[in-house]
């Protein structure tokens, strides 16, 4: 997985609430899928899947910056000072979703299948 989750910033906090990613290689975000779960136990998550966000296709560098707000806007991007890139995220969500029994779950999905009837 070159992605993994750093934190949840602002939890509850609607307008801030943010979830936030490193990269840690080179490669597109476009295979990753970020959703939300309960914990069910030290190594177990619920088979509950909720408000899935499919990454867009994009190339990032290792040690760019993910961070996806819950809430509705335009995404971006800027150039951090050390030549890494942070890029923003909005998941399009009415309110604040993360609290004590919910967490982020990060899927790659490196291939699909769609019915078309």
């Amino acid at each position: 997985m070159i992605l993994e989750i750093a934190g949840i910033r602002d939890k509850g906090n609607f307008e801030k609430e943010r979830v936030v990613i490193r990269v840690r290689e080179n490669g597109d975000i476009g295979n990753y899928i970020l959703s939300r779960t309960k914990l069910k136990s030290t190594n177990s998550v619920s088979s509950q899947i909720k408000d899935p966000l499919w990454f867009p296709n994009k190339l990032m560098k290792a040690d760019d910056i993910v961070v996806v707000y819950t809430k509705q806007g335009n995404n971006r991007d800027r150039e951090n000072d050390d030549h890494s890139h942070s890029y923003f995220l909005y998941w399009g969500l009415d309110r604040a979703v993360w609290s004590n029994d919910s967490i982020p779950i990060l899927m790659e999905v490196s291939t699909w299948d769609i019915y078309n009837s």
